[in-house]
């Protein structure tokens, strides 16, 4: 339920139905209910308590005791009434505000380069969320968690400075069953997993951090990707861009991030970026142009309600001469259901059935992952196939020799 707030001459919109879960979750505890308002306080010390009271949205006074009820928060919270607003609206949402630095002298930007920093900033959410489904270095294309996870995200009301921008990314409720509620402390939802890894890939940034360790790099914070999103983002917008982050309460974040939640990026961190984007990028693409043989030994249908899909197997198999090892792939819908296929005659027939892929080879700790693939195919005969490989590659050498 929206309700407004008048404080003549201005007017706020606010969602009634969210008061109760902010009063909750900024420790102000239930006393009592009665004809439809509700009594909560906080306490101060353990002896002294502030009382408040959410109003019956039916009572004659209720914008007076909405009023009132905004001025206590005030007190206590030590903010001004559009923050509190603003807190008890998003209180379910991280809420980034993005804009241009205010000492940037710029007038004006053109349709198609706001257009292009939209889709930057959705490239941005959608690439630290796949990051959280797996951790690579670089994606030729986000994952299915990053597609549905930025589908819920919005974008709110603009405010006042530079092309200012409000991003709102969801988080989850916690969980309130008693029996379960330790599981709180093992489990963070994907909304504030992607704000926290944004938020260290920003300052990462900013202080040009020295790089130890690409592996941690890409599994806790920035990849190519958000490199490259960035970097867009600061050429697009021609000055330094500042971006901030309000933290819903639900979930507890790290005391550093809300004590200090701005993050400035600068030009002048372009070429840092560019600098970490060529070594995740090399990082990404390993070996290239490598074909593996081998068996399917699991096939892992990835969806969402959102009808976004990956589709994942893991072959045991072997390129040239090397040994055998497994390959994570993530395949086309088609390649997918030919796999279940090759897969489903395998175990009839008491056989396993050859496979051939051909792409990039990357290695992440112990694993592998097949990347840009094409030539998904069953061989039925390995020997054969290596033959024909030669074969062509022999005339395809005489071809190249031929003077015209």
């Amino acid at each position: 339920m929206k309700c407004e707030i008048e404080y003549y001459p201005e007017k706020y919109s606010l969602h009634y139905n969210l008061i109760p879960l902010y009063l909750q979750q900024t420790g102000w505890s239930k006393a009592d209910e009665k004809d439809g308002a509700v009594k909560y306080y906080f306490s101060i010390d353990g002896v002294n308590k502030v009382p408040l009271t959410v109003p019956n949205p039916n009572a004659s006074d209720f914008q007076f005791r909405l009023r009132d009820l905004i001025r206590v928060l005030e007190a206590v919270e030590k903010k001004g009434r559009k923050e509190i607003i603003e807190s008890i609206n998003n209180v379910d949402k991280d809420v980034w505000k993005i804009s241009i630095a205010k000492d940037s002298a710029i007038n004006s930007l053109s349709v198609s380069s706001f257009e292009k920093i939209i889709k930057n900033l959705k490239n941005l959410i959608e690439y630290s969320a796949s990051a959280e489904q797996v951790a690579k270095p670089y994606f030729e294309q986000s994952l299915s968690t990053g597609k549905s996870y930025s589908k819920k995200c919005r974008i709110g009301h603009t405010f006042r400075g530079s092309y200012g921008i409000t991003i709102e990314t969801p988080v989850e409720e916690p969980i309130n069953d008693t029996e379960n509620y330790a599981q709180k402390d093992q489990y963070t939802p994907i909304g504030r997993k992607v704000t926290e890894r944004i938020f260290r890939s920003l300052k990462l940034i900013e202080q040009e951090k020295y790089i130890e360790d690409l592996t941690s790099l890409y599994e806790e914070s920035i990849n190519g990707n958000i490199c490259v999103a960035l970097r867009n983002l600061l050429e697009l917008s021609e000055g330094d861009i500042e971006y901030a982050v309000n933290f819903s309460p639900i979930w507890d974040a790290p005391k550093e991030m809300v004590e200090n939640p701005k993050v400035c990026i600068k030009h002048s961190n372009i070429s840092y970026l560019n600098e970490i984007y060529e070594k995740l990028h090399q990082e990404y693409e390993t070996i290239t142009n490598c074909t593996v043989i081998g068996t399917i030994i699991e096939l892992k249908h990835i969806f969402n309600e959102e009808d976004e899909s990956d589709y994942n197997i893991r072959i045991l198999g072997h390129r040239a001469e090397s040994q055998e090892n497994d390959y994570h792939i993530t395949l086309k819908k088609g390649d997918y259901l030919k796999a279940c296929l090759i897969h489903t005659d395998s175990v009839k027939i008491k056989k396993n059935k050859l496979i051939e892929v051909s792409g990039n080879l990357r290695r992440t700790k112990n694993k592998w992952f097949i990347d840009s693939y094409s030539n998904f195919n069953e061989i039925h005969d390995e020997r054969t196939s290596k033959a024909l490989k030669s074969k062509n590659q022999a005339q395809l050498i005489s071809f190249k020799d031929v003077d015209f």
